[in-house]
C-alpha cells in the first residue's frame, strides 16, 4: 500500500468485483483500476473530472442559442399576429349583400358571421347592427376600418 492510503483514500472492491485503487495526491485523484470507480469517487469529493472530447462547451452554446432564440420567437410571434388585427382588414368574407333593415331593401357592405338558409347573417357595416343578407358577392375591399 502507498501513503496516500493514511490520506484518507479509498482501497477495495466498488461497484461490483471491480478493485480501484484511489488516492488523493496533492489535490488531484490519482487512478489506479477501473476508471468509472475513479470518477465516482473524485465526484464524491468534489473533483473535477478532466479530458472528454470538449463536446459539453459546445453543446452548452447550443443550449443558451436555443433558450435565447425561444424567448425571441416567444416575444416576436405574438407581436406580429396582433398586427393583423390593428390593419383594418376583416377576418371574415366581406360582401355586398341586399339587405332589409326594416325601412326598406338596400344594398350594402356586410361582414359574413354565418350562412343561413338562402343568405347570410352579417354584420352591417354602415348600419352597425347585425342583419340577414341576400343575393350577396363578394366585395372587392376587405378593409371595414380606417387602420
Amino acid at each position: 500500500m502507498s501513503d496516500d492510503h493514511e490520506l484518507g483514500a479509498v482501497s477495495g472492491t466498488q461497484f461490483g468485483a471491480q478493485t480501484a485503487d484511489v488516492g488523493l495526491h496533492r489535490g488531484q485523484a490519482r487512478v489506479e483500476g477501473n476508471r468509472r470507480d475513479a470518477d465516482a469517487y473524485a465526484l464524491r469529493w468534489g473533483r473535477a473530472i478532466g479530458g472528454g472530447d470538449g463536446a459539453a462547451g459546445w453543446r452548452g452554446k447550443a443550449t443558451v442559442v436555443t433558450g435565447a432564440l425561444s424567448l425571441l420567437l416567444a416575444s416576436a410571434l405574438p407581436l406580429v399576429a396582433l398586427a393583423g388585427c390593428f390593419d383594418g382588414h376583416a377576418w371574415a368574407p366581406v360582401l355586398v349583400c341586399d339587405i332589409d333593415t326594416g325601412e326598406g331593401n338596400r344594398r350594402g357592405r356586410v361582414v359574413e358571421l354565418s350562412r343561413t338558409g338562402p343568405g347570410v347573417v352579417g354584420w352591417d357595416l354602415a348600419g352597425r347592427e347585425a342583419v340577414n343578407g341576400v343575393n350577396c358577392a363578394a366585395s372587392g375591399n376587405q378593409q371595414v376600418r380606417t387602420p
